[in-house]
């Protein structure tokens, strides 16, 4: 989709997040690379979620397509960050969030993918 100005203000908030989420796991990180690779992976999916997110701003695709997009997006996001929490805070309780969010995240996106599904 192209760019709109509105777009901004939909990325506003995701870097809110990422940014609080960098901030939280500083402390549990250790070297100058783990917190470079932390911030580097987070503004890709932060830039991923924000333009699964700006699918709305566009009428050039059918809104089932636009909300699958947009909440397999939000998930997969979800999922990533719960799975860098449970490896930076060493909690593996997080696990089994994981497994719920990932499998939608991935049926969303790859239903969002396919023109048409037509099964014989």
């Amino acid at each position: 989709t192209s760019f709109k100005k509105t777009d901004i203000l939909i990325l506003l908030p995701v870097l809110f997040v990422s940014g609080m989420f960098v901030l939280n796991a500083l402390p549990f990180l250790y070297s100058s690379t783990r917190v470079a690779g932390l911030v580097i992976y987070l503004l890709l999916l932060t830039w991923m979620l924000w333009r699964g997110l700006c699918m709305f701003n566009t009428n050039s695709f059918p809104k089932a397509k636009i909300l699958a997009v947009a909440i397999g997006a939000l998930l997969f996001y979800i999922t990533d960050l719960l799975a860098i929490a449970c490896v930076v805070f060493e909690d593996k309780t997080l696990i089994k969030y994981i497994w719920v969010v990932y499998p939608p995240a991935l049926i969303l996106l790859l239903w969002s993918s396919v023109k048409s599904l037509k099964l014989r």
